[in-house]
């Protein structure tokens, strides 16, 4: 049981929690499982308030059950799919709550467990506190239920930490089976109560990344019974208050008028930093929405830069297109290597960035990208940038980047980040130095340089060469956060001379002000500058890599889903009766039922560019806490599939599909 053991040391951080909720109409569900769930009742959706985790989503799902329970009106359960599932295979079921109350006191988790058919290690409940460095945990993993057998009490009992920042409890279930969990119960117990077997082990945790991670949570827990939240009449006004808070606009069509959108001006305010997300990388709506806002800032707030989710400097080929008209949208846009951006919904935006600067109109618009995931045209930039300037110096920064040489791309090929990872330390460290050498070689000499190529051509050149640097640390096997370097790009964009407001186009994930998402940077550099906006829907069709029950990547493909999920903000919003809306979340009380509901118990769906139809739904919904997360959320009943440009279904590699 150590594996499990050590899985659960994680499970529930903002790292590795499968954050979780489930359809609540039976179309919805039979989307996902066509056959009836054996020895689970009447269905009803995922319990709100909790997430479930599982490394095997394809074996496991976990629900609400309205037929078995032990009292109330609703159960949870946990099932396997079949009986061929390995031992170490799991599913849990997680809540998590900040420690203040329980801290340096003896706690116990109880509840009552009913089993069904179990082969395997079995079910139980499990309660851990988390402190800096130390984590102590209690997973039954002695006394685990197996067979079948009716209800009974289980309890766990664990002294906390003095130190503690954060506790998460709940059930779990471990190879194949079914059980189902009622009634429990969490609360502070005497020295007269047995403490139940304790694991205290190391948990590589800092105070700042768990004081981030709980500081999202509530201090007590919620729905233990696993009956809902807040009762009919509350969310009756909850709803009645979010639409009363929301707007309805007319259409995504980029070619619309502006009248529908006004209600931006006053959201977004002086605000020049603007990040439009997406809960999906392959919708249509998603991406039109974007063009429209975009022109918008252009139009009526004087914003200057558009910056996407892409190699930075392959989106300056896009710019110079932008900028004089030479070379073909489309080609350039297939050039910055996602299939994700490959539509004719990005091309029209490029096209229409175009046409405003040809006509003359103000303020001249630019295409910029962030990201640094392809370091091959950096490399050869700054290679010929040297070279031109002295050819002895250019002959060394081309020896410095030799050892990237093997794991570098070269045109449409990826970048061999595995490669790169599997290197000795030794090997890693000595081409860091190289690597690093030549941003050091533009910091000496930067001056010089930018009186023989200017400041703007030797700022760009030295920004690509903290490309390289930052691909290369990325690559290691503890290297920098992707989320940071693109902040860190996106501000350094943002810092031009002559840049105004500034639009990002990236996955909500990304935006999210959530702890180390490249939203958390950039609000904490800019505070109030920055405003991210996320994109959501209720149902409809989306691309995505088709990722098939053995892991394994299948086609890119047209997905889709059938409805929005309980406890959700997309749930929310069709309560509203409107088609498509936004509301701005910083409007949010801050106590009150309203308040509660909203700010902490709601999940939004997340799709990235792989999607597994066969999946458990859990695995594609988010807590959220708002506004903490999101200022704004644009949301849309129904949608479709991204329009993909003619090569953009085939030739995938690993890399394509990485935002």
């Amino acid at each position: 049981m150590a594996t499990v053991r050590g899985r659960l040391q994680v499970i529930g951080t903002a790292s590795a929690i499968l954050a979780a909720s489930a359809c609540s109409s039976d179309d919805a569900r039979t989307e996902q499982f066509p056959t009836q769930p054996q020895g689970v009742s009447q269905l009803a959706g995922f319990p709100p308030g909790w997430i479930g985790g599982t490394q095997k989503p394809d074996q496991y799902e976990l629900g609400r059950d309205l037929e078995i329970v032990r009292g109330g009106r609703s159960s949870a359960y946990l099932r396997s799919r079949s009986a061929d599932i390995t031992s170490e295979s799991f599913i849990a079921l997680t809540q998590l709550i900040r420690a203040d109350r329980f801290r340096g006191h003896r706690v116990r988790l109880s509840g009552y467990l009913k089993v069904s058919g179990i082969t395997g290690p079995g079910a139980g409940l499990w309660l851990r506190g988390d402190s800096p460095g130390r984590t102590k945990l209690d997973n039954m993993d002695t006394r685990r239920r197996v067979g079948t057998e009716d209800w009974r009490l289980a309890e766990v009992v664990v002294d906390m930490p003095a130190d503690a920042i954060g506790i998460a409890f709940g059930a779990l279930l471990t190879g194949p089976g079914i059980a189902w969990i009622d009634d429990l119960r969490l609360e502070v117990v005497g020295p007269e109560v047995p403490v139940t077997p304790v694991y205290d082990s190391p948990n590589g945790s800092d105070s700042a990344a768990l004081a981030a991670n709980y500081g999202r949570t509530g201090l007590d827990p919620v729905n233990m019974d696993f009956e809902g939240l807040i009762g009919a009449e509350t969310e009756a006004a909850t709803v009645e208050w979010f639409r009363s808070k929301s707007f309805e606009f007319a259409t995504d069509d980029p070619t619309a008028g502006d009248a529908d959108l006004e209600p931006l001006r006053t959201m977004i305010g002086g605000a020049g930093l603007v990040a439009l997300g997406e809960a999906t990388h392959g919708t249509r709506q998603f991406f039109r929405m974007k063009h429209r806002v975009f022109s918008y800032l252009v139009r009526h707030l004087g914003f200057t830069h558009f910056g996407i989710e892409a190699s930075l400097p392959e989106a300056l080929a896009v710019d110079r297109y932008v900028q004089t008209g030479l070379g073909d949208p489309i080609s350039l846009v297939r050039g910055m290597h996602f299939w994700t951006w490959s539509t004719e919904e990005v091309v029209a935006l490029v096209q229409w960035m175009r046409q405003w600067n040809a006509a003359g109109n103000q303020p001249r618009v630019h295409f910029t990208g962030f990201d640094m995931q392809h370091p091959g045209v950096a490399i050869d930039s700054v290679v010929t940038f040297t070279i031109a300037i002295n050819r002895t110096l250019g002959d060394s920064v081309y020896a410095a980047y030799g050892c990237l040489a093997p794991f570098r791309n070269v045109g449409t090929k990826s970048p061999d980040f595995s490669g790169y990872f599997q290197l000795d330390r030794a090997q890693q460290d000595a081409c860091r130095a190289r690597v690093n050498s030549v941003d050091s070689l533009f910091a000496n000499r930067y001056s010089a340089w930018a009186a023989i190529a200017g400041v703007e051509r030797t700022d760009l050149m030295q920004r690509l060469a903290r490309l390289v640097s930052q691909w290369e640390d990325h690559a290691r096997p503890s290297g920098g956060s992707r989320d940071r370097y693109m902040a860190e790009n996106a501000a350094w964009w943002r810092s031009r001379p002559g840049v105004a407001g500034t639009m990002l186009w990236a996955h909500n994930g990304h935006i999210s002000r959530y702890p180390f998402a490249m939203g958390s940077h950039l609000a904490a550099q800019y505070g109030a500058d920055y405003v991210n906006v996320a994109q959501t829907f209720s149902a409809g069709f989306f691309n995505a890599v088709h990722q098939l029950p053995s892991g394994s990547l299948g086609a890119l493909m047209a997905h889709n889903v059938s409805g929005a999920w309980p406890a959700s903000i997309e749930t929310l919003f069709d309560a509203t009766g409107m088609q498509r809306a936004i509301f701005d979340a910083r409007v949010i009380p801050n106590g009150g039922p309203i308040g509660e509901s909203l700010r902490r118990r709601l999940t939004i769906r997340t799709i990235g560019a792989v999607f597994a139809p066969l999946a458990s739904p859990a695995i594609y919904q988010a807590q959220v806490v708002l506004p903490d997360d999101y200022d704004l959320v644009i949301w849309f009943r129904d949608t479709g599939s991204s329009r993909l440009l003619a090569s953009s279904s085939v030739g995938l590699s690993t890399s394509s599909i990485a935002p």
